[in-house]
């Protein structure tokens, strides 16, 4: 999420506030939830999710809000 982040932004995508918004809110929340995770079983869950389309993984990304 963070690189889908980092490449919105680069994109024109996503303003600066909002990835570090993410940004910030993911390392609060990784520091603790995916200490506990094997790297396998995230790899896991990831091919299982709605993005994944033939083995590939889609990146969302937070869309620019116009003013």
């Amino acid at each position: 999420m963070i690189a889908a982040a980092f490449l919105g932004h680069e994109l024109g995508l996503t303003r600066a506030d909002d990835v570090s918004r993410i940004v910030a809110l993911i390392r609060r929340w990784a520091s603790t939830a995916l200490a506990r995770v094997p790297s396998a079983a995230l790899l896991n869950a990831m091919r299982s999710d709605k993005k994944t389309r033939a083995g590939s993984f889609a990146c969302p990304f937070a869309p620019h809000r116009r003013s």
